[in-house]
Parts: C-alpha cells; sequence; structure tokens
C-alpha cells in the first residue's frame, strides 16, 4: 500500500489512490492515533487510461474511467471519499 494512503486525515471512513496503472480503495474504522483498516480493494486500469502530466488532463476517457469505479465499489455502501491523485 502506498504511504499516502497511510496520511489521509483523521475521520476518513474511505479512501482512493489512484496510479496509473491501478486504483486502490481502502476503508479505514475508528478516528485517532489507531484507526483499522477494515477494507482494501483494487482494481486494474487499462494502459494509458491515468496519465502523469501537470498540464494534461490525468484521465484520458472519463466514461471508462466511471466504468472502472462502478466496478471497484460494486456492492459496497462507500460514501465520501479522500482522493490522493498523481502528480
Amino acid at each position: 500500500m502506498s504511504p499516502v494512503i497511510s496520511r489521509w486525515g483523521q475521520g476518513t471512513r474511505f479512501g482512493l489512490e489512484i496510479a496509473p496503472d491501478l486504483l486502490t480503495l481502502v476503508r479505514v474504522r475508528g478516528r485517532g492515533r489507531r484507526p483499522v483498516l477494515t477494507g482494501r480493494w483494487t482494481h486494474p486500469l487499462p494502459p494509458g487510461l491515468v496519465s502523469l502530466s501537470p498540464i494534461e488532463p490525468n484521465i484520458t476517457d472519463p466514461t471508462e474511467f466511471g466504468r472502472v469505479i462502478r466496478a471497484l465499489t460494486q456492492g459496497k455502501r462507500v460514501g465520501a471519499v479522500s482522493v490522493a491523485v498523481p502528480d
């Protein structure tokens, strides 16, 4: 798991890391110094769907990205999500 996920703030129940090749969704229960990771799911991304660029859009096909997000969250009750995006 990326160090980015472990740095999300207190009170975060779900976190999503977007990497060029993989989405990672985590669920955390509890607050304060000892939150507990209670779920971790991943979904591979098609090559080129997420690009690392400071000036171009990071998501090259929003429709396909939405399909991947729906596949990753299917059957889960997901509320607000903290998101870590590529630089």
